[in-house]
């Protein structure tokens, strides 16, 4: 008898406890979710660059972001390069809706760091986050950002949120634009 009142008075308190926290949330406010859908906080990217510095997404916070999965092997991947170099010239400095500037975080999923750097010389990949991981489809970002074809491109706001996901570069220039704040 004593146990049963025990757990009642315990199943009471745990509830109201969670009545009252739950509650008091400012209205209209909405919890950060981490994931890959429109609206999330973009996961977490942590890769090697090309001097072997070590750059995470989350350090360009404040910063319109292009995430870009690619790989030197593909002329497709590679056929969007020289109209990303452009659109980050024009638009690296631009103030936007929740970000002060635009630019470019490359993951390549090659296994050759020479393939890897000899296609962003020859492609002109002129933003400095060139990021390789080598794990290539085993690679904790490509699982996470669920990359099943190359390439593949998100843009996040200068808060980490997913503003668009699976992004075509044809595309890219008129998002920028309605982005900015003109």
């Amino acid at each position: 008898m004593q146990y049963r009142s025990s757990l009642s008075l315990a199943l009471t308190v745990f509830s109201l406890f969670f009545i009252l926290t739950s509650s008091f949330t400012c209205s209209g406010s909405k919890e950060a979710v981490i994931g890959i859908k429109t609206g999330n906080l973009a996961p977490e990217i942590l890769c090697d660059g090309m001097k072997g510095d070590c750059a995470s997404l989350s350090s360009l916070e404040g910063k319109l972001v292009l995430v870009e999965f690619w790989t030197a092997a593909s002329n497709i991947c590679r056929q969007a390069h020289f109209e990303m170099g452009r659109m980050y010239n024009t638009f690296k400095d631009q103030k936007f809706e929740n970000a002060d500037g635009f630019t470019i975080y490359s993951v390549s999923l090659d296994n050759s760091e020479e393939q890897w750097l000899q296609a962003i010389k020859e492609d002109k990949c002129n933003w400095p986050y060139q990021m390789c991981d080598p794990r290539k489809w085993n690679a904790p970002s490509v699982l996470t950002y669920e990359v099943n074809t190359l390439p593949k491109y998100f843009l996040i706001d200068g808060n980490g949120e997913i503003l668009y996901r699976y992004v075509e570069i044809a595309d890219l220039e008129n998002l920028l634009e309605d982005l900015s704040e003109h």
